[in-house]
């Protein structure tokens, strides 16, 4: 597990963050707004693929690194203890 993925011990707002979806995508410092439209768009894109959570969240950092921007390790994915990132879908797409 890396250091990006689990905040519970150190968050005391961990209760009302994660309550809701078990996932949060935060930013320890600020980060420029087209790193975060580029973070956020692919992020979506990804999901709406039916990429997992996981991998959407990697594509979205890589999204911005090859764009040049310096910002791209700022934005990280926090989750519940119980829930695996790598195994979770948000959606399925439609069959093709």
């Amino acid at each position: 597990m890396t250091k990006d993925l689990l905040w519970e011990d150190s968050d005391p707002l961990w209760p009302a963050r994660y309550t809701a979806s078990g996932f949060v995508i935060a930013m320890p410092a600020s980060i420029e707004d087209v790193d975060a439209i580029t973070y956020a768009a692919r992020f979506y894109a990804a999901i709406a693929d039916g990429r997992s959570v996981h991998t959407a969240h990697r594509l979205s950092r890589v999204a911005v690194e090859m764009n040049g921007l310096a910002n791209h390790d700022l934005p990280t994915l926090n989750y519940a203890a119980d829930i695996d990132p790598r195994a979770t879908k948000l959606v399925t797409p439609p069959p093709v």
